[in-house]
């Protein structure tokens, strides 16, 4: 399923001269926005370029939960362990699958075939060691007395067993003979390899370490991780050892094996990280379940995943790969080595220069098993959906690449689509108005002199078939339609106030380091957030208002002003750039009046193509005159007054004993809700009274009897 929108992850929108209104180009040309794309047979190398990959295809399904290991037989056949039913299967070039021997218990982590073609079969959790003949016959082969066979080796007359959780290796050589080999200083010795000259190599889990041993009992450590757990070990032809650390170096013994679903990135080869619907983040709450009938162990996976090798010349490790995924397996090709890390599926490539690229993927998320094949292909067993794939490494003939869906937000024309590059391929998209692809779209459309044929519609999406060479750059062009904007509301703020805008200064430019220039973008976005300070005084009046423009254009207003009951509108303020005026009211005449908005877009559209929209406020009133106070009756101990505006409302009235400390007074109908209201106060042990009064437009009377 495609992502909905692709500027979240596909980069650049570059619109020219910087008018919204005119052609807007989609560029894809860095490693993270070529990742965001989905790949059949299609490789993508740490420089950002697409070729043709290998071709990856299911060769068979089986019933079983976890597919653990795997062992080429003949060049016709395969014998794969799973879990957590303990069955040995048999797996034919050509897809056939047969039960081949179940065992009572649950896991079959590790086995070997020696040169008769007998299979060496090691069970878990009783550590049992367990010789199948081409019949399916079996016997105890030997008894490890350990709980996990984790990797088994077969040379020379002798088995390898890699051991835990007392961290030990066995040799045994002959039915019912061996012995401890070496006892490492760790919880579990996880993976076995031999090196160029046949020395023994072994990775463990505990403070991640990898050992050559060099004789029985004698070891050195190679390298301290400081991860948790070495997942694997190869060595190739000419010495160098290939290693993969997990882990955050927290962790204790049981080891896991097959990680639950991670969001993270598809792709984050040399240093460069991507993210998709959200950022990359270390893998946490990976978890790993190795069952038995009365237990289960569960490790938690933290810290992701370096990818080393120990190159022959110079003995030291150096880092090919540093990701937040959790690897989960790899092994050595004809040209390099491949690895499967995250949920995704998504094969990786270390070349013999041990530069990084990634391949196609599985619909399988978890390869846990690869097994290079004598016709030099790849047998790739993944869990957690347990099937088997074969993967050409030589490569494929066609790889295909879909961009994300392309949201223009608007209803858009398409232009010409180009890709860059060196070599031959083919482009052509399709278009649809759902954000998903899906068959409402229109049907994919071949390219005509580069330019889409494609139905105008909101969403657009690209494919790229390669059948040569490589593309490093792909660009899209398309109009929009223009949209009028609109004014959503017009609003006359009460009077006597007024705002001036807070003059901000735009952000400096921040300096970049070459790796954020590479990973980021150029663009520099300005967030502008007016803000306006208030400034009160008499007759000031303000008109604020909201607009917006699905174009995202600029916009200017046109402000203008009449009196109730006139026909003519008056320009009251042109070319306003902020939704907002303030403006002095005292020479207006009292009265009745409305207020009219125009929105233009013509600041980022060309004069024959921009759009405006209008919208009138309420009516609302300009009123410079004062209540009127007058005294109609009074005696001993009270006294009556009126208070009369001829335009607004009153507000409040209020009386005062020394002029200085005033209370609200209540008319005598009980509410005050007109122009004209009548009042009843007390005069009581008061020589003076002072009576005060104010409408709803601020103005104020006063009077003292």
């Amino acid at each position: 399923m495609m992502s909905k929108y692709w500027l979240t992850l596909l980069g650049l929108i570059i619109a020219a001269s910087g008018y919204c209104g005119q052609t807007k180009r989609v560029i894809i040309d860095s490693l993270q926005e070529l990742a965001a794309g989905k790949t059949e047979s299609v490789s993508l190398s740490a420089e950002g370029q697409l070729s043709v990959g290998p071709d990856v295809k299911e060769l068979a399904e089986f019933e079983a939960s976890h597919l653990w290991v795997g062992a080429e037989r003949n060049r016709d056949e395969f014998v794969i362990g799973s879990g957590e039913e303990g069955m040995v299967y048999l797996l034919s070039n050509t897809g056939e699958v047969r039960e081949f021997i179940k065992f009572d218990e649950t896991d079959i982590y590790a086995l070997a075939v020696d040169s008769n073609k007998d299979v060496y079969v090691a069970t878990s959790p009783n550590g049992k060691i367990f010789k199948v003949r081409p019949n399916g016959k079996s016997e105890v082969f030997f008894e490890t007395g350990e709980e996990y066979v984790w990797d088994m080796l077969w040379s020379k007359g002798a088995l390898y067993l890699a051991t835990g959780p007392e961290g030990k290796i066995f040799k045994v050589t002959a039915k019912g003979k061996g012995e401890i080999y070496y006892d490492a200083d760790e919880p579990h010795v996880r993976c076995l390899a031999f090196g160029a000259k046949g020395e023994l190599l072994a990775g463990t889990v505990g403070k991640g370490l990898v050992y050559h041993i060099y004789e029985k009992g004698k070891a050195v450590a190679l390298f301290d991780s400081g991860k948790t757990e070495i997942r694997d070990v190869a060595v190739n032809e000419k010495g160098d050892i290939y290693f993969v650390a997990i882990g955050d170096g927290k962790g204790d013994a049981p080891i896991s094996k097959v990680p639950k679903s991670s969001k993270t990135s598809v792709i984050d080869i040399k240093g460069v990280e991507t993210v998709s619907s959200s950022e990359v983040k270390t893998q946490e709450n990976s978890k790993t379940t190795v069952t038995s009938a009365k237990k289960e162990v569960t490790k938690s996976i933290k810290g992701g995943s370096i990818f080393y090798v120990m190159r022959s010349d110079d003995k030291a490790p150096h880092v090919l790969w540093k990701t937040s995924l959790l690897i989960h397996s790899m092994s050595l090709v004809k040209d390099g080595l491949v690895l499967n890390a995250g949920d995704q599926g998504y094969l990786y490539h270390a070349d013999q220069n041990n530069v990084m690229s990634r391949w196609g993927s599985l619909e399988s998320g978890q390869a846990t098993v690869m097994l290079p094949m004598s016709q030099g292909e790849l047998m790739v067993l993944t869990s957690n959906l347990a099937k088997a794939y074969l993967v050409d490494v030589t490569g494929n003939k066609e790889g295909v690449y879909r961009t994300n869906v392309v949201d223009t937000k608007l209803f858009a024309q398409w232009g010409a689509v180009r890709a860059f590059g060196e070599g031959s391929w083919k482009l052509r998209t399709r278009s649809g108005n759902t954000s998903d692809p899906d068959k409402s779209w229109y049907d994919w459309e071949a390219l005509k002199s580069d330019k889409v044929v494609s139905p105008s519609a909101r969403y657009l999406q690209v494919e790229l078939r390669i059948n040569s060479g490589y593309v490093d750059r792909l660009e899209l062009y398309y109009q929009v339609s223009n949209i009028a904007p609109e004014v959503k509301s017009v609003k006359v703020l009460e009077p006597n106030l007024g705002y001036t805008a807070i003059e901000t200064r735009a952000p400096q430019l921040q300096p970049k380091t070459a790796q954020q220039l590479v990973k980021g973008s150029s663009n520099l976005t300005l967030n502008k957030s007016d803000r306006y300070y208030p400034v009160e005084e008499p007759g000031l009046r303000t008109i604020v208002w909201e607009a917006e423009d699905a174009n995202q254009d600029e916009l200017t207003y046109q402000l203008e002003i009449k009196k109730e009951n006139e026909r003519d509108w008056q320009s009251l303020k042109e070319e306003l750039d902020q939704p907002m005026y303030s403006w002095d009211t005292s020479g207006w005449p009292d009265g009745v009046y409305k207020a009219r908005v125009i929105a233009s877009d013509l600041p980022d559209n060309p004069q024959d193509y921009a759009k405006q929209a209008e919208r009138e406020s309420s009516a609302w009133e300009i009123d410079h005159t004062k209540p009127e106070i007058t005294i109609f009756n009074q005696g001993a101990d009270y006294l009556e007054f009126k208070v009369e505006d001829e335009t607004s409302l009153l507000e409040a009235v209020s009386v005062s004993g020394d002029g200085a400390d005033y209370e609200v007074v209540i008319p005598r109908d009980g509410v005050l809700d007109s122009k004209s209201e009548s009042f009843r106060v007390s005069t009581k042990d008061k020589d003076m009274i002072y009576i005060r009064a104010r409408d709803m437009s601020g103005n104020v009377a006063g009077l003292r009897r």
